[in-house]
């Protein structure tokens, strides 16, 4: 019974365990790999002491590539351990294919108009200004190797977060846990971000509670990724502004000041870190509530109270 609860499940716990080990290899096994590609891009020059690494290679460098590559290992991996583990088909995480791009779409239609609305309330009250326009940003290879970046970090941490881990949590029969308990985990893997402040932690839980909301209300992952790619994309590519204190583009089209207290505008946490954003994530919650429904029924899909990992047959 320590491994498994009384229904022959695994327990949960173990689950997220696994999860989490599994982030770290992940992590370490992307910094080896970029750590051997650069080492051969290094090439010495005939005097010693000097070299020079192949431009391409040194632009890989960036934080892009590292972290796209620990996506990308992460969502593959996260696939199998699903597999192995519950035995089930990867779509019961929440990727079924029914009206996959309708979903996606919506989900980032919603994210860009949500994170607009921030940015509006702090131009009207005056705590926030432009202070340029780059229209070329558009043209630059940056500004799209990041939404490629965007679409790889919403995919991963939404499968993460809400696909793999709230799936887990349902051998627990509780709702709250269901969703809560990975909102707090989601929470924490930004806890270590600069700037991190109270509002940043409440708008990380409003946040993680919003894309399960949304996951629950439309039986998909779908319009949660699609939500997570947008808002973290408009934010730092479009009006310039950092993403969750740690990415701040330089092909930005719009260069957005913040100049109000810190506590409204979150200051180099970005507007994730200001009491604005609290309000705007709340209003996001109460429009989920009330006008989100997915075409059909969301449970044939995924039920926060029932299609158990171990008990069911397969969908």
């Amino acid at each position: 019974m320590f491994i498994k609860n009384k229904y022959g499940e695994i327990r949960s716990g173990w689950v997220l365990l696994l999860s989490f080990t599994l982030f770290v290899i992940v992590q370490m096994a992307a910094s080896f790999i970029i750590h051997l590609v650069l080492s051969s891009a290094i090439h010495h020059d005939e005097e010693p002491g000097s070299y020079f690494i192949n431009p391409f290679v040194e632009a890989l460098n960036a934080n892009f590539f590292f972290d796209s590559l620990s996506y990308v290992l992460m969502i593959g991996s996260l696939f199998v351990l699903f597999r192995l583990i519950y035995k089930r088909p990867i779509r019961q995480m929440g990727f079924y294919a029914d009206k996959w791009n309708f979903q996606f779409l919506f989900g980032s239609i919603f994210g860009v108009i949500l994170f607009t609305v921030n940015v509006l309330i702090l131009l009207f009250t005056g705590t926030a200004y432009i202070s340029d326009v780059n229209a070329a940003g558009v043209l630059q290879s940056s500004f799209w190797t990041g939404m490629i970046f965007f679409i790889l970090a919403g995919l991963s941490e939404e499968q993460l977060a809400r696909g793999f881990m709230m799936t887990a949590m349902k051998t627990t029969r509780n709702k709250w846990v269901i969703i809560l308990v990975p909102t707090v985990l989601f929470t924490l893997l930004h806890s270590l971000n600069p700037g991190l402040s109270i509002f940043s932690v409440v708008n990380l839980l409003l946040a993680g509670i919003l894309f399960a909301y949304l996951f629950i209300k439309t039986g998909r992952l779908w319009a949660s990724i699609g939500f997570h790619f947008s808002w973290n994309f408009v934010q730092g590519f479009i009006f310039g502004i950092p993403v969750s204190g740690v990415f701040v583009p330089d092909s930005a089209l719009i260069s957005t000041v913040l100049t109000g207290p810190v506590w409204l505008t979150g200051g180099v946490f970005g507007i994730e870190g200001g009491a604005v954003c609290t309000l705007v994530l709340l209003l996001g919650l109460l429009f989920v509530h009330f006008c989100v429904k997915a075409p059909g029924n969301p449970e044939k899909f995924w039920s926060i109270e029932g299609d158990l990992p171990l008990i069911r047959g397969e969908a």
